[in-house]
């Protein structure tokens, strides 16, 4: 069992106990959630033994374990390699239904060129900014200088309006501003997920830290599922692990739980009358 400390609480500090993964798809942000924050993205570490307890819950649920991330699939991709997974990129804008599969585009996604540009160019006016460019997004990163944030945020809403494209919207999460187009987010993806035979009849479990996962938490309560937060309340969830150590500690023993039960399916029944009787013991000294 995992020590009471790496279980979840409700929002009243009750602890909660995960469901059994049986008949369930299980969906995972990833910074913040799955690692820690960092003060870059290209900054973060993925911690030993991680990529193996992902492989493993993944094939614990029969290959119903995606990834849904503010990050790109190629940068998710290079974050766990050799390990691939299904998986939604850039807030549900890239889709990778299958492992095995393409990554497939929202359409009319991708920001016009000359408007990623200008976004870019705040953080030449704000020093400390960090400007991701994602096509489909441009996140604007401030954790190094989180004054600026209400600076930040008039600039970009001015840059929008210049635009006069109502289709742009602004996404705030821990220390970012991501600019994007409607129609899309973690909750349309995790829908499209569960139209697919891999992730049907299965209940989704989300698991993310940032008000970016809150489209993907009702969505999941919607189809009956349930919703994990990482730090921080939020309104309709299951539970709220303290910190990403708790989530990567859930995952290790789902995959030991998963290694234990192999090992008894492959250790002899002595008992069992296929193996026929077991041969006569003679008594010391006989």
């Amino acid at each position: 069992m995992l020590a009471e400390g790496a279980l979840p609480r409700n929002p009243k500090g009750i602890i909660v106990l995960l469901p059994s993964l049986q008949n369930i798809g299980v969906f995972l942000d990833v910074d913040g959630t799955l690692l820690d924050l960092a003060p870059r993205p290209e900054d973060v570490v993925v911690p030993q033994g991680l990529i193996d307890d992902l492989a493993a819950v993944s094939e614990k649920v029969g290959g119903a374990l995606a990834l849904i991330s503010g990050r790109s699939i190629a940068s998710i991709d290079r974050l766990f390699q050799p390990l691939r997974l299904r998986a939604a990129g850039v807030h549900g804008a890239e889709l990778r239904r299958a492992v095995d599969g393409p990554v497939e585009m929202a359409e009319v996604v991708s920001l016009p060129a000359e408007f990623r540009a200008r976004l870019a160019q705040l953080a030449e006016i704000f020093p400390g900014v960090l400007a991701e460019d994602k096509k489909a997004s441009v996140a604007l990163h401030y954790r190094a200088c989180p004054e600026r944030r209400d600076e930040l945020a008039a600039a970009i809403v001015s840059e929008l309006e210049r635009t006069g494209d109502a289709t742009l919207v602004v996404l705030p999460g821990h220390f970012v501003f991501d600019v994007k187009r409607k129609g899309y987010n973690k909750g349309t993806a995790l829908a499209a997920f569960m139209r697919t035979p891999v992730f049907k009849e299965r209940k989704p479990l989300v698991i993310g830290d940032d008000v970016t996962d809150e489209y993907a938490f009702r969505a999941a309560q919607r189809l009956g599922g349930y919703a994990f937060s990482v730090s921080h309340p939020m309104p309709g969830l299951t539970g709220i692990f303290d910190e990403p150590a708790q989530v990567r500690a859930w995952l290790r023993r789902e995959r030991l739980e998963a290694a234990e039960r192999r090992e008894e399916a492959d250790r002899p029944n002595f008992l069992s009358a296929a193996l026929g009787e077991l041969p006569g013991r003679r008594r010391a000294g006989a």
